[in-house]
């Protein structure tokens, strides 16, 4: 009798659970948005659709804040003159370096193939914040002017002469960006910087070569 009463008991304790589980859950519903869930525990999140959108909305307004006052097509056009100049000078500085000769030549000729590569450096640089302004990086190169004097003195007062440009165009540059952007405005300084670095390591070297060239 024991063990009938045992098996009734358990069939009753089966049949309670298979109605609690068939029973509808109970409903929660969020104050906030008004959404229901049968989480006890449970946190509004927006949808991730939601979430998307107002991250694009941000980033569209950040977008629109940060070129208020810039002229991209006019920033662009500036820096392909820089990129084009740069790899001009690329050009110059390799073809400079060949035509060192005499005691001096090896320093004269590491220097310029430094300048070389800077250029380089630069004018990829510049291209780059053409793509990130939505523009077209030029795929020209500035004219170079050849004197057909290679003497040392020649190439360094040309050296000099491209680092003193290079310079006027880093500053028209920053002429525009002015208050329009600080990233801009602080690429075109540093560049500005190290161009005239560059122009006064140059004016030394000559100093060697005529000590009365007034510079």
């Amino acid at each position: 009798m024991a063990m009938k009463k045992t098996l009734c008991k358990s069939k009753d304790v089966r049949e309670r659970s298979r109605l609690q589980r068939s029973s509808k859950p109970v409903s929660h519903q969020c104050k906030k948005c008004g959404r229901s869930s049968t989480k006890k525990k449970w946190l509004c999140k927006p949808k991730r659709a939601d979430t998307r959108r107002t991250v694009d909305a941000v980033t569209g307004r950040i977008e629109r804040d940060f070129m208020k006052n810039l002229d991209r097509e006019k920033v662009c056009r500036i820096l392909n003159t820089i990129i084009e100049y740069e790899m001009a000078g690329v050009v110059r500085y390799a073809h400079s370096s060949l035509m060192v000769i005499g005691p001096y030549r090896q320093p004269i000729v590491q220097f310029l193939q430094e300048q070389a590569t800077e250029s380089l450096q630069h004018a990829l640089e510049a291209g780059e914040l053409i793509t990130g302004l939505d523009g077209h990086p030029s795929q020209k190169i500035a004219e170079i002017e050849e004197s057909n004097d290679h003497s040392v003195t020649q190439i360094l007062a040309e050296s000099l002469d491209h680092e003193q440009h290079a310079v006027s165009l880093y500053q028209s540059l920053l002429h525009e960006v002015s208050d329009a952007s600080v990233m801009l405005e602080e690429y075109a300084r540093g560049k500005i910087s190290a161009e005239e670095q560059h122009a006064l390591e140059v004016k030394k070297m000559l100093k060697d070569y005529s000590p009365t060239l007034q510079l």
